[in-house]
């Protein structure tokens, strides 16, 4: 059996889900924030680390056949580092991916060639695609002065 792992690491919660390679959803956990510029990377690390004892707990010490984390604190891709940094001895993964909350949002938004999506939360960010496949991505940021 084969078993995937999709993570939302907002600024605020964790969301982690669990599937077979059927798609059938196993289990849920929440946690606290692993953005880890908001909360710093040791305590990211403690966050994810109780979410996922959540899931062995309850599921068993599975192996995932893959991994991927939308995460809040980034608004690209993550580099190798970042993600051994977050993820290493943490997660049992064959392969681990990670990119911006965002960017998750945007490619299941459609095929469509211009498309846009906006996530406001803790932290607010709006990325687009334009006709010519061209990705803009703007940070949003609230000041309670003006």
């Amino acid at each position: 059996m084969k078993y995937y792992l999709g993570i939302d690491g907002g600024g605020t919660r964790t969301t982690a889900a669990i599937s077979d390679e059927k798609g059938n959803v196993l289990f849920k956990a929440v946690g606290k924030s692993i953005n880890f510029y908001s909360v710093g990377m040791e305590k990211a690390r403690e966050n994810l680390k109780n979410v996922i004892n959540d899931i062995y707990k309850n599921i068993g010490e599975i192996e995932f056949d893959s991994a991927f984390i939308g995460c809040s604190a980034l608004d690209n891709e993550a580099s190798n580092e970042t993600i051994t940094a977050l993820c290493d001895g943490v997660i049992r993964a064959k392969k681990i991916g990670m990119n911006s909350d965002v960017f998750v949002a945007l490619a299941s938004s459609g095929e469509d060639k211009c498309r846009i999506v906006a996530i406001c939360g803790t932290g607010s960010i709006v990325t687009g695609v334009d006709e010519n496949g061209n990705v803009t991505c703007v940070h949003c940021t609230y000041d309670p002065e003006s």
